[in-house]
């Protein structure tokens, strides 16, 4: 229509693996709304979803993956049992590493991996006066996965290496969530006689917050294949996690230009984020750039037929990497015998936490230069660049005897440099 479009798709897939037990579906959508109620005002609505569904068998280095147990079997523990069926072959069994496992029992577990992801958003751009542009958007991204094992009950021995009954369940379900609020400004504006000055200030905000939510459990001994979930196990285990982090962020990014040809860049962005201390609080990271389109002087007419186009350009830059978490001791549920012989639940040391971890630090260097050959119908480009990576965050170990597993700390540095072309 004259104010608004929209936009909708979707797909199939089905595919069938090499072995019995292994499959992949995939179903997906997408769509789009764009409303403009005036020259001033814009919205854009687009949704996108996915459901992927996988049957995995086991891998080439697990016991009763196809690979391993084939690979080191015996042949010489080959027999031939009773007819399978009137007028056909004996039915063949052995020749695998353990004894007891057929290819039927490596084609009856069962390991599938199901995810629905959704991505929602909404842009919001809105221009009161030519010279003053506004984009403000909000997204999601949601992803709630499952996976589930089961080695089936069976009265054959199948599986010898698992003690109880010889059949196990584990399944884990899986939340993400990832909300982000987006605004970006933008101010231009011709400064002098004849534009010979433009100014172009941009300005924004970004917020993210993310979550997981984690519950998983186990167990061993099932009574029958149809009921096949963990609290049914004669032993069973649960376990959960949860994790938050939030972090925001604030721009400004000014760039002077001289008679459309000669830019000057200046930026700077603050960000905070919940996985430091107190101690760090706002860390900043300026950039410089510049670019001079030397193609436009007009010294440059005597070489316009053979370079029509070229631009010089050089930048200097920071940036900065936050981990989900890592600055804050934490502990978990234990439980404990008191001096009475009763059990009652307590706290043992989980994360010692690092008060003084930093953010990663970036820091790059780029030159380089664009240009046009035959009329601009061949392109070419090419950048120098020199970065160095600086308070690497890295997981290390801590002694055993501080009860603590590991933490995580600033070591090291990284130096990236190079041609791109």
């Amino acid at each position: 229509g004259d104010n608004y479009g929209f936009f909708a798709s979707g797909g199939i897939t089905n595919e069938q693996g090499t072995t019995i037990n292994n499959t992949m579906k995939q179903r997906s959508g997408r769509g789009s709304f764009t409303f403009t109620p005036n020259s001033k005002l814009t919205f854009d609505l687009n949704f996108a979803l996915t459901r992927n569904t996988y049957d995995l068998p086991r891998t080439d280095q697990d016991t009763y993956g196809y690979y391993v147990e084939s690979a080191f079997g015996s042949p010489r523990t080959v027999t031939y049992g009773a007819p399978a069926r009137a007028g056909g072959d004996s039915a063949i069994t052995g020749g695998t590493l353990l004894g007891g496992v057929t290819l039927e029992s490596m084609s009856s577990i069962l390991t599938r991996s199901n995810a629905l992801r959704t991505l929602p958003s909404v842009q919001m751009r809105y221009a009161p006066i030519s010279w003053f542009t506004n984009r403000l958007t909000l997204g999601a991204d949601l992803t709630q996965s499952d996976g589930f094992e089961l080695f089936p009950k069976n009265s054959f021995g199948w599986y010898p290496t698992i003690p109880i009954y010889g059949n196990q369940i584990s399944t884990t379900r899986q939340n993400d969530r990832l909300y982000t609020v987006d605004y970006l400004g933008n101010i231009r504006i011709d400064l002098g006689g004849s534009k010979r000055f433009s100014s172009d200030l941009s300005f924004g905000s970004q917020f993210i917050n993310r979550t997981s939510d984690r519950l998983s459990g186990s167990g061993q001994g099932l009574i029958s294949n149809d009921a096949s979930i963990v609290t049914n196990a004669t032993v069973s285990s649960v376990g959960q996690g949860y994790g938050e982090s939030r972090s925001i962020g604030v721009f400004a990014q000014e760039q002077v230009g001289f008679r459309d040809r000669l830019f000057l860049q200046i930026g700077l962005r603050g960000d905070r984020n919940s996985a430091f201390g107190s101690d760090v609080g706002t860390f900043y990271l300026p950039k410089f750039g510049a670019s001079y389109v030397i193609s436009e002087e007009p010294f440059w007419k005597g070489l316009s037929s053979l370079v029509p186009t070229l631009r010089l350009r050089a930048a200097y830059g920071t940036t900065g990497r936050s981990p989900s978490s890592g600055a804050i001791q934490t502990y978990v549920a234990s439980k404990f015998v008191n001096e009475t012989g009763v059990v009652e639940l307590g706290v043992s040391p989980g994360d010692p936490g690092n008060k003084d971890l930093k953010p990663e630090r970036g820091k790059e260097f780029e030159a380089g230069f664009d240009a046009g050959f035959l009329d601009d119908r061949l392109g070419l480009e090419l950048t120098y660049f020199n970065k160095k990576s600086t308070d690497l965050i890295v997981n290390v170990p801590t002694a055993p005897s501080s009860g603590f597993g590991g933490s995580i700390a600033n070591i090291g540095e990284v130096s990236n440099t190079g041609l791109e072309f």
